[in-house]
């Protein structure tokens, strides 16, 4: 996970957004959020967002750790006596924040595998030999996941049995890993796009938007959604009320 701050504040006085990554998986979630939240305000945000979508995570990494995919482990190169060769000594500092850098992120790794893989490597004390692992039996065929990727955003319809705003997040990761993959779309196309992915219960409100001489970027519609939704529940709690 990652914040990018510094960005213009919006009209709801978000300056942020709060990056959320599953490497392995590469599902993402981009939450708008202030530099002025306080650590509490952000579990909640955290509870609400992540773990009520997919659980407690085992471990998190943020970006300061995910050098271990990328990098061999410190070692020491010690020289003869002719000083042909610097002698370079790994610190200890060093190589203890590595090793335990390398137990979390190796730990996240064989978590979010399936069984057979986990079997395969468990052996593997190197994070990065799983990493480099995963990446060259399920990243190589680039042009066949491309069409997965895509094919999965293309397809994604919303229904009425499943809660709006989950479906509203699953269509931003399937949108996100669009985009990694090399499609270019605006976010005036992605909002145009997931509005016509509405479920048959949000038509008459899809007709209003678009009734609507502004174009909405994804993240503007995606918060009209969160009104609405909320309207509805209220009106939906009111009704309840009322029948009691």
């Amino acid at each position: 996970m990652d914040f990018v701050v510094e960005l213009p504040r919006t009209h709801r006085k978000f300056d942020a957004v709060w990056i959320i990554v599953d490497r392995l998986t590469k599902s993402v979630h981009f939450i708008p959020v202030a530099v002025s939240y306080s650590s509490e305000r952000l579990a909640v945000i955290y509870i609400w967002e992540i773990i009520r979508l997919h659980g407690v995570p085992v471990s998190i990494i943020s970006d300061q750790v995910d050098y271990i995919l990328f990098n061999d482990p410190p070692a020491d190169i010690v020289a003869d006596n002719s000083n042909s060769a610097n002698i370079v000594v790994a610190d200890d500092v060093v190589k203890k924040k590595f090793e335990k850098d390398n137990k979390i992120v190796r730990g996240h790794l064989l978590n979010h595998i399936t069984n057979p893989l986990f079997d395969l490597f468990i052996n593997y004390k190197s994070a990065k030999v799983v990493w480099d692992n995963l990446e060259k039996k399920y990243g190589a065929d680039d042009v066949g996941k491309k069409k997965y990727v895509f094919g999965k955003w293309i397809k994604f319809q919303m229904v009425d049995d499943k809660p709006i705003m989950e479906q509203v997040h699953e269509y931003e990761n399937l949108t996100a890993d669009s985009l990694n993959e090399g499609m270019e779309m605006c976010e005036i196309l992605q909002a145009n796009v997931l509005l016509e992915k509405f479920p048959s219960s949000w038509s008459d409100y899809r007709n209003q938007l678009k009734q609507k001489k502004k174009n909405l970027t994804l993240q503007e519609l995606i918060s009209h959604m969160r009104t609405e939704e909320a309207n509805r529940l209220k009106d939906e709690e009111s009704e309840r009320l009322q029948d009691m």
